[in-house]
């Protein structure tokens, strides 16, 4: 106790020893004039106790705030290069997502047929977002569509693939690398809208579904 004591910087009275039997009377009478521990100012040995109790809250709030440093971090961020495909019947001049220009201008294609590829750098999205918007400028318009990124995101995240599909529907793709267009996003549109496709590209330079870890 004496130890802890110590540490913490505390100090307590010095109380003079009790006299032993065979002393003086000097020494009884100053024996019983000293004060005894009841008769110490009331405020002496709560001032002590408070000194200790805040030294130990500071050195809990100490060991606290790198675990709320940890909890307010920011977000994981990608940075991925971008790549458009163009399944719609609109030419596209331009292409920006989140504000940033991603993509140039890609010929308008038959039902069923798709154009696009090369690449840009660089955007950054937040890791596992689900939604991005995208702004697309065509020969007659401007138009923004809220695209869905398709999940989950792939932990070699490396690209955007970004599928503009008919009647101005958009799909985002995270992809490990640069990807062939999506003949099941272009095959379940063109059913959806009830259209016969008009040409077929070759199933060898197309991909059937989203990028997945193949580990």
């Amino acid at each position: 106790m004496i130890g802890d004591t110590a540490l913490l910087g505390i100090g307590f009275p010095a109380y003079p020893q009790q006299a032993r039997s065979g002393d003086s009377d000097a020494g009884k009478e100053s024996t019983a004039d000293m004060a005894t521990p009841a008769e110490l100012p009331p405020t002496q040995g709560n001032d002590m106790s408070n000194h200790a109790w805040d030294k130990i809250l500071l050195f809990a709030a100490m060991a606290w705030l790198p675990a709320i440093s940890g909890c307010a971090r920011e977000p994981e961020q990608a940075s991925l290069s971008t790549t458009i495909f163009n399944y719609s019947d609109e030419h596209l001049a331009g292409v920006w997502m989140n504000g940033k220009h991603v993509g140039f201008g890609e010929d308008a294609v038959k039902p069923g047929d798709v154009n696009g590829g090369g690449a840009m750098c660089c955007i950054k999205l937040t890791s596992g977002l689900r939604e991005v918007d995208v702004k697309v400028k065509t020969v007659k318009d401007t138009y923004t569509a809220r695209a869905q990124i398709e999940q989950p995101w792939t932990k070699y995240a490396t690209y955007a693939i970004v599928h503009v599909l008919p009647k101005r529907k958009i799909i985002v793709e995270i992809a490990p690398g640069m990807s062939f267009p999506r003949k099941d996003l272009l095959d379940q549109r063109l059913s959806e809208l009830g259209i016969k496709p008009e040409a077929e590209y070759p199933l060898h330079m197309m991909n059937s579904g989203p990028s997945i870890d193949l580990d």
